[in-house]
């Protein structure tokens, strides 16, 4: 990993290029310079540099406690890292620093601003394109940062500050650990864009560390990994993590984390966090991944942390999530939307009665009996050997599918009828039918639109004013 205490180095007598060819303009003084360095030393705060032409740095460029935006002027243009940048290609420093790559508009199916490591042209002493000490950096739709052949860690090292990704591509980038984002102790934020392509050899797209670590142990926590869209796609690492390696804390809700590839953990690996756990929920998905062990998500809580589902948040039914002790079962934080499954549950051993999905509180637990037949469970490998998960949310060999629906107990109030359901989850992955008349010998049965009632906690709750009938439940 990189020397924390070369955070310490000093700045300054910056290697010019011979060119004096003009490749930056300062949108707002109109003053245009032959080099980005000149351009930010002499830049005020908010000001906008528009690349012109391309650059090869000729040193770390350095962005310490200012406002700055570098977009293009919509051809595309070029700034390429070379063996003079020692350690990074550009140092964001300061907790006033924000620099913003691009501008809202722009198209990340026709990028105009490249930011390009130079493994193509052989820079390999590189630890980084980009090093945020307490800076923040926002990448905004139509910027590529691609290219890296890194020392260490991948196309953005944020070390306390803030990382915001709106759009573009961090793509075909190689390190050691987190290929495309080394989250160390930062807030990282992922709301679009597209992260494909890179390698590692633990965390392929995104490393989240987000702890402090002493002599290998964790004495503290610091900042998040938080994933509302975008893509983390088709990306590799050779031990764990191809998508995302994860020791603090992760919450997706939206986006996709799909393709990618690993030794364990293909979408996601968790591991080793002592207060934080992860969180799906929302529109996010998890599709596709491979590894040997854990192909969407491998889940170590040797910490007692948890694996939370809540909304939408699914991970397709080829991947699986795989558990890695006894004592972490999949908790449901909140109630599951839409219908399908929600994941494909490989427990650490096939044991009747084995807690495999849990409430963080002990009043939710008709979430378990609601939405119970979302989870499957992967084969054991025995022969005629059939594994579910129960209506308490145990490991079973009976399959609760095969449980015929029915209501049960019937509430009335003023306006209102209540019905309870069992088994409860087919009120979501259900229809409910409602019978006014015998015809033919037989009721009348018509499914009830859906405007028409409600699930609560397990309950049908029926609009006021419905007309009296007979009700059942069917299975779609």
């Amino acid at each position: 990993m990189r020397p924390w205490i070369l955070l310490g180095l000093a700045f300054g007598g910056w290697l010019q290029g011979a060119s004096a060819a003009y490749v930056v303009s300062n949108a707002m003084s109109g003053l245009v310079y032959s080099n980005l360095a000149a351009a930010v030393t002499a830049s005020a705060q908010n000001d906008r540099l528009v690349m012109i032409g391309d650059e090869i740095l000729a040193a770390t460029l350095v962005v310490s406690n200012r406002i700055l935006t570098i977009d293009s002027d919509g051809s595309v243009r070029t700034i390429r890292g070379s063996t003079n940048c020692v350690y990074d290609m550009i140092l964001v420093t300061g907790t006033n620093a924000t620099l913003t790559l691009g501008a809202p508009g722009g198209s990340d199916t026709a990028p105009t601003l490249i930011i390009d490591g130079g493994r193509n042209a052989g820079v390999s002493n590189l630890y980084d394109m980009f090093y945020l000490d307490l800076g923040w950096l926002n990448i905004q739709p139509g910027v590529v940062l691609r290219n890296l052949a890194s020392v260490d860690t991948g196309a953005v090292n944020n070390n306390a500050g803030v990382i915001e990704m709106v759009g573009g591509r961090i793509e075909n980038n190689t390190a050691a650990y987190g290929a495309g984002i080394f989250n160390n102790t930062g807030d990282t934020r992922l709301q679009g864009g597209s992260i494909t392509g890179n390698t590692a050899n633990v965390g392929g797209g995104v490393y989240n560390q987000a702890v402090v670590l002493y002599e290998g142990f964790i004495v503290g926590y610091g900042g998040k990994l938080d994933m509302t869209g975008g893509r983390i796609a088709g990306n590799q690492a050779s031990a764990a993590g191809g998508g995302i390696y994860n020791m603090g804390a992760l919450e997706l809700s939206g986006g996709r984390v799909e393709r990618n590839t690993a030794g364990a953990g293909g979408g996601v690996l968790h591991f080793n966090g002592t207060t934080y756990g992860m969180v799906l929920k929302g529109s996010a998905v998890i599709a596709s991944n491979t590894a040997s062990t854990g192909s969407g998500i491998y889940y170590n809580n040797d910490a007692n942390t948890w694996l939370s589902l809540a909304e939408g948040g699914r991970v397709d039914p080829e991947n699986d999530v795989w558990l890695a002790t006894t004592s972490m079962p999949v908790m449901l934080a909140a109630p599951l939307t839409g219908k399908g499954g929600a994941a494909r549950i490989t427990p650490p051993l096939y044991s009747t009665n084995l807690y495999v999905l849990g409430t963080q509180a002990a009043g939710d637990q008709w979430m378990v009996s609601n939405y119970y037949g979302k989870f499957t469970v992967t084969p054991s490998g025995v022969p005629g050997e059939n594994w579910y998960v129960g209506t308490d949310g145990r490991l079973s060999h009976v399959d609760p599918a095969g449980i015929p629906p029915s209501i049960t107990a019937v509430t009335v109030t003023t306006g209102t009828v209540e019905m309870g359901v069992v088994p409860a989850y087919v009120a979501w992955d259900g229809v409910v039918e409602r019978a006014t008349q015998v015809v033919s010998r037989g009721w009348n049965f018509q499914a009830l639109p859906t405007n028409a009632y409600t699930v609560i906690d397990g309950r049908v709750v029926l609009v006021p004013d419905q007309a009296i009938g007979v009700f059942r439940m069917r299975r779609e």
